[in-house]
Parts: structure tokens; C-alpha cells; sequence
């Protein structure tokens, strides 16, 4: 989809229209095989947690409980897969967000105690990196990679490894993490499973290369994931993916 047409899109009917018609544009190349796909690799139950057309994501809830570690990395302005999980299991979830939209709209929700917003971003280095806020103010998210969808400036943010922070918070494994960031997933991923850290479930939306509709890194993702014995169990909105590990690396 063209900048420009993204744009118009977004005035028009804001972003989960957007975000619904980019899922079907990828249907459509999926089919015509021009785009990547990936189906479900193994059997698991799949639970939905959150907004079924925005914000939402499924998880399996095999050994999921009270005591489970769940991190929500990006959460733009919507919070309805850790209040459902926090609902329903009564756990913890640390959700992870720098952008300042996000973070003045989550200080003025009502939420609950288990709900720990972290105001800073999740990286594959601890510092300060650079975030890309998006064009159109209707728009929320920022990300952390330079593309056409994100020119209405810059801002220095901080940033932190998983590794650090699973350290800070003496977490010794994390049991879902979730991963939506505007395309800084790839980093991230590669820092986690090079890290050889515990985490047992993976749920990531993908995104292309910017200014293209290259899937070739989240091919390459998944490759690398199931290297280290992660398998997909669901498959969401088209680019939306939730892995379970089954196995240790290859």
C-alpha cells in the first residue's frame, strides 16, 4: 500500500480500518503468491485475549496461571489483551511502550494493580534510540526503524534489552511475550533466542521491509525461530503470530 494511500485511509476511517485493509491486501497476495505465508505448524489450543479486530491475540493456556510472567511490548492505545489475561488468570502483565501518546493515554486509564506500564522500549541494545513518530496525528504508534509511514519527526527514547530487564525484574523466564513494534521485532528476536533466554510462548505481528512488500526477514524469522524449537499454533489478521516452544535449539 502507497504512503499516500495509507494516508488517506487513515483520515478517513482511522487505523483499524487501516489495519483491516492491509490484512486483506495481504490475504489477497498470500493467495496470488506474492507475499509471505507461514500456516500453523503444530496442534495447540488457542485462546483469544483482547479486542477480536484490534488488539487482540491468541495465546495457548496449556501451564498458564496466576503465576505466569507476561510482557506486552507495544501498546499504542489499547490494553484489552492484559486486562483479559489479568482477568482471567488473575496474573501480572509488564507492558512496554515509550511513544508519549501512549504513555499520557495509559496514565489516564483506569487499570488494574497487575497492569505495570513501563514507559521505554524494548531493543536488541540498553541506551537511547531514536522514535519515529507517525505522519498523521490520528495515528498512534511510533517505531523504532525509519520508514514512510513515520515522518512527523524524532524524539530520543530509552531503550532496554529483555535480557536486562527480565534481570531487573528478577524474572527467571518469561511466559508470553508479546511482540507489536513497528517492524523493531526482527532485532528484538534475534537478541532474545542469541541470548538463549526463557521464554516459552512468542506472539509477534510482522511487518515488511519499509517502503516495500519484502517478507523476506520475517521468512527468515520464523526460520530462525523454529531453529530453536518454536512452532506457530495460530496465525491472526494475516501477519500476526503466536509460537510456542516445544523443543531447545536445533
Amino acid at each position: 500500500m502507497s504512503p499516500a494511500l495509507s494516508g488517506l485511509v487513515r483520515t478517513v476511517c482511522g487505523p483499524r480500518a487501516l489495519r483491516a485493509l492491509r490484512a486483506t491486501r495481504l490475504w489477497l497476495r498470500q493467495r496470488l503468491g506474492l507475499s509471505f505465508y507461514r500456516p500453523v505448524q503444530i496442534a495447540r489450543r488457542a485462546e483469544l485475549h483482547g479486542d477480536p479486530q484490534y488488539g487482540g491475540w491468541r495465546i495457548c493456556p496449556n501451564a498458564v496461571s496466576a503465576q505466569s510472567v507476561v510482557y506486552a511490548v507495544g501498546v499504542g492505545e489499547d490494553v484489552s489483551f492484559a486486562s483479559s489475561l489479568i482477568r482471567t488468570y488473575g496474573l501480572r502483565v509488564w507492558a512496554f511502550d515509550p511513544t508519549p501518546r501512549s504513555i499520557q493515554w495509559v496514565e489516564r486509564q483506569p487499570r488494574p494493580p497487575e497492569l505495570l506500564f513501563q514507559p521505554y522500549g524494548i531493543a536488541d541494545f540498553d541506551g537511547a534510540a531514536a522514535l519515529y513518530l507517525p505522519d498523521d496525528p490520528s495515528y498512534v504508534s511510533g517505531t523504532l526503524i525509519q520508514d514512510g509511514h513515520h515522518c512527523g519527526g524524532a524524539l530520543e527514547v530509552p531503550v532496554k534489552r529483555l535480557a536486562t530487564v527480565m534481570a531487573e525484574f528478577g524474572h527467571r523466564k518469561v511466559d508470553i511475550l508479546k511482540l507489536d513494534i513497528e517492524g523493531a521485532e526482527y532485532g528484538v528476536l534475534h537478541d532474545v533466542l542469541r541470548s538463549g533466554l526463557d521464554v516459552r510462548q512468542i506472539l509477534v505481528e510482522f511487518h515488511c521491509v519499509p517502503g516495500s512488500a519484502d517478507y523476506a526477514p520475517a521468512a527468515a524469522a520464523v526460520r530462525e525461530l523454529n531453529r530453536h524449537g518454536y512452532r506457530i499454533f495460530a496465525v491472526g489478521h494475516g501477519t500476526d503470530f503466536s509460537l510456542i516452544r516445544t523443543s531447545g535449539p536445533d
